[in-house]
């Protein structure tokens, strides 16, 4: 692995840690690893697996999260076949991981194609697997914390029902949309489709107003 690879990931890491918590992750373990730790780790890619459990009290989705690096050669030609061992258990029984208790985020170094949130979408709509994938340069700084990027939170299915009621907003399909996968701010927050986000944006009138937007595939 050469050195500019193992300096993306080292400066990534803490934001990956940050994505996790955020998801509602515990992921503590990780918090604290130095550059040295990174480059010992990256000498075996297989070691910077990441794995958190959910966070006592947390709004995370599913019982763990797992982050694998998939940075030693290209997969855009063969990400399926990849995808299927591990969340296929008659592929891989040993190496798979539940789709119905684990989420994957996947980081990348190649350059990022249309064919991952592809695979990303197949993968929801045959095993309702949870997947992002991540080209490595996106993570250098939290996307979701952009200056230019208004707040965006997922919102809880009580939360849900009263912005509907609010806003006399009948089925979550009258939300304006936002494309699973697709719109870098679904995938930073692991949201899949039927989730509904609130973003927050100043307003020159009001100071801020509210808009909600649904996750969908298309």
């Amino acid at each position: 692995m050469d050195i500019e690879l193992i300096d993306l990931i080292a400066r990534t890491r803490p934001t990956i840690v940050e994505i996790l918590k955020n998801r509602g992750y515990d992921v503590s373990v990780y918090e604290n690893e130095s550059p040295a730790d990174i480059v010992t780790l990256a000498a075996k890619p297989s070691n910077l697996q990441m794995t958190g459990s959910r966070a006592e009290g947390g709004p995370a989705p599913m019982e763990e999260c797992v982050v694998l690096y998939w940075v030693e050669n290209a997969v855009r030609l063969k990400v399926e076949g990849e995808l299927k061992k591990i969340l296929d258990p008659s592929t891989n029984p040993d190496t798979s991981f539940d789709p119905a208790k684990t989420e994957v985020v996947i980081v990348l170094a190649e350059p990022f194609h249309e064919v991952f949130h592809l695979h990303a979408a197949k993968m929801w709509g045959r095993y309702k697997a949870r997947v992002s994938f991540f080209n490595i340069k996106q993570l250098v700084t939290n996307p979701i914390k952009h200056v230019y990027v208004p707040p965006h939170r997922k919102l809880t299915e009580d939360e849900i029902a009263h912005a509907m009621v609010t806003w006399n907003v009948r089925s979550k399909s009258e939300f304006s949309r936002l494309l699973y996968h697709v719109d870098i701010q679904a995938r930073v927050l692991g949201l899949v489709p039927g989730d509904v986000v609130e973003i927050r944006r100043p307003s020159p009138t009001t100071g801020e107003y509210v808009l909600y937007r649904v996750c969908t595939i298309s």
